[in-house]
């Protein structure tokens, strides 16, 4: 099986994923759930806080990038090292 079902009844094919399939709800929703540094933090630590802490870092031009920067991991998940 390659493909997910997200957390608005999307069914996601991975092998290759097509552009429609993609909702930013769903990766807003998933990347809050998922736990930074495979969840060996003192408190839940979301990659979606992470985004926006890194897009507050950056100027203006760079903030949306900064703010989807770690967005394929709602999809696919990470490695942690």
């Amino acid at each position: 099986m390659t493909w997910i079902r997200t957390i608005s009844g999307r069914r996601v094919d991975l092998n290759p994923p097509k552009a429609e399939q993609i909702d930013l709800y769903d990766i807003a929703h998933a990347l809050s759930q998922i736990c930074r540094f495979n969840g060996h933090t003192m408190r839940h630590y979301s990659v979606a806080e992470h985004q926006v802490l890194v897009a507050r870092l950056l100027p203006p031009p760079l903030q949306l990038a900064g703010l989807f920067h770690d967005s394929p991991e709602a999809y696919l998940g990470d490695v942690v090292r």
